[in-house]
């Protein structure tokens, strides 16, 4: 792979990367109104939802470290 082509490759990485936290960002504010309105859940579902979510991700970063 000559340097050309790699340095493609990484833009291209970079820019997935990029519009895929910036999706993710933009999501986050969209959530919360969407369980709470449309949904119509509390904010203690919301709390329990959200911490869920924190221990999911928590726990499998545990797992790939011991992996």
């Amino acid at each position: 792979m000559d340097q050309k082509e790699t340095r493609k490759t990484v833009r291209t990485f970079a820019l997935a990367t990029f519009l895929n936290d910036l999706g993710s960002d933009m999501i986050y504010p969209v959530w919360l109104l969407f369980v709470t309105s449309v949904l119509g859940a509390n904010m203690a579902v919301l709390g329990f939802i959200d911490g869920l979510g924190a221990a999911i991700v928590s726990i499998s970063q545990a797992a790939s470290g011991y992996v």
